[in-house]
């Protein structure tokens, strides 16, 4: 299962200027359901478990002088689940070490709603800026025999 979310990190308003310690903020959620999915879609009556085993972040759209300062990933429901910095044009694709137990919440969420709502959100070192990002959640579904 994976989760598509385009981010858009506004440029600051004429009146302010960036200072060294300054950052560009941005925050965005998107919702991936089940449903959605045609692989569990038609089994989602018969769904018994879900069993999340890893989780891969893909960012894409940057440019060369852009840099994700910092991202955390979070899933509505359970919290921040990853935390990431220094994202470049060299270092798109990252497996974030996640705890067992917020695995676990994960997949009970994901199991109990059908859907998983994730949000980044961090700072950037320019705006305006555009990229993406591209949750793929390793995940083993167990359904009843039809």
């Amino acid at each position: 299962m994976s989760v598509y979310i385009p981010v858009n990190v506004e440029a600051p308003t004429p009146s302010l200027k960036k200072s060294a310690t300054l950052n560009y903020s941005f925050s965005e959620s998107h919702t991936g359901s089940l449903q959605d999915n045609p692989d569990v879609s038609e089994y989602l009556n018969l769904l018994k478990s879900v069993d999340i085993n890893e989780l891969e972040i893909v960012f894409s759209g940057l440019q060369d002088t852009q840099t994700i300062e910092t991202i955390d990933i979070s899933v509505e429901g359970v919290g921040t689940i990853a935390a990431i910095t220094n994202v470049t044009t060299s270092n798109l694709v990252h497996s974030p070490e996640i705890s067992d137990a917020l695995l676990s919440q994960v997949a009970a969420k994901l199991y109990s709603t059908k859907q998983i709502t994730i949000t980044v959100s961090g700072s950037t070192n320019e705006a305006p800026m555009t990229f993406n990002v591209k949750t793929n959640i390793g995940a083993h579904f167990t359904a009843s025999p039809l």
